[in-house]
């Protein structure tokens, strides 16, 4: 079905552990997706969701004509790519017993055969326009986060105060996050749309889903 380097593989699955929860009740949240990428004919998108974050990959692959879209279990592949040896290219393999009913995964002398669910049944949220955008350095904005993620408040209750709260500035955006005790505030300096509304991001680990701030 697809041929990849390793690396990209690796680097494709390695979100997993910040959204596929792999105890979920629900089987196919449990997968990932592999799909054709309409832009481009050597690369495939990895989608991974838990219905609250969607998180879309793209990484370059050499795509067999025969390729359908599949989902197999995100954490048992995250986990056998990640201790493969570096150097021998990944090959995934269909395989079909009045269609498809698997997939063997081989790497030099190794073999590993994986179930699959249909892609069909795979949650796509669905998601409305988003008029503005901004666009960061990804070093400067992972810093950002860092800094001020310390103080967002995990209590459930009040969950207005579980993500991060971000609004532009005269010179930039900033981001403040508090957990009604301490508070933590970090600007970066960018051109912004002073239109832009503020949301709040809710904050899961290394990623932020944005939210329109209500007052």
């Amino acid at each position: 079905m697809f041929k990849a380097e390793k690396a990209a593989m690796a680097s494709a699955l390695a979100i997993t552990n910040s959204v596929v929860e792999r105890r979920s009740t629900i089987p196919i949240l449990q997968n990932v997706l592999f799909e054709k990428d309409s832009a481009s004919s050597d690369k495939l998108i990895a989608r991974f969701t838990n219905l609250d974050i969607e998180a879309t990959v793209r990484f370059s692959a050499e795509v067999d004509s025969d390729f359908e879209a599949f989902t197999v279990p995100a954490g048992t592949l995250s986990d056998i790519v990640n201790k493969l040896p570096d150097g021998p290219e990944i090959a995934l393999l269909s395989d079909r017993t009045n269609g498809l009913t698997g997939v063997t995964l081989k790497a030099g002398r190794s073999r590993f055969k994986l179930p699959v669910l249909p892609a069909d049944d795979f949650a796509t949220m669905k998601v409305g326009e988003f008029p503005y955008s901004l666009t960061l350095p990804a070093t400067e904005l992972a810093a950002a986060l860092a800094d001020v993620a310390f103080a967002v408040s995990t209590e459930e209750t009040r969950y207005y105060l579980n993500g991060i709260f971000t609004h532009p500035v005269e010179d930039g955006v900033c981001l403040v996050a508090t957990d009604g005790h301490r508070l933590s505030k970090r600007i970066i300096r960018t051109e912004t749309d002073a239109a832009m509304p503020d949301v709040i991001g809710s904050s899961s680990e290394n990623l932020i889903v944005l939210m329109p701030m209500r007052v």
